[in-house]
């Protein structure tokens, strides 16, 4: 059995980094058509309180002229865990 050949990737790596309430990451996208690209990079900080988690995000293309183009990012988190059991212990 032979598998056919991959002609694109790509790959996205993500790192956070948690300091109690408050969280801070980046980001790296890459791309494999003709040859490697690097195609963007992102940062992003975000902080949570009670049951909310608060975030933005950013990413920045890296252009290339006639290369895979990235557009930039911006993006705001608003999340809310609905977990009875951590709703219930608010306050003790």
């Amino acid at each position: 059995m032979e598998f056919p050949k991959l002609r694109s990737l790509l790959y996205a790596i993500y790192s956070l980094y948690l300091l109690g309430n408050f969280s801070v990451g980046i980001s790296q996208q890459a791309s494999k058509l003709k040859s490697f690209n690097l195609t963007s990079f992102g940062i992003s900080v975000g902080s949570s309180l009670e049951n909310f988690d608060f975030g933005i995000q950013y990413n920045e293309p890296i252009k290339e002229i006639n290369q895979l183009y990235a557009p930039s990012i911006l993006e705001l988190l608003v999340t809310f865990d609905f977990c009875i059991y951590i709703r219930n212990n608010r306050g003790t």
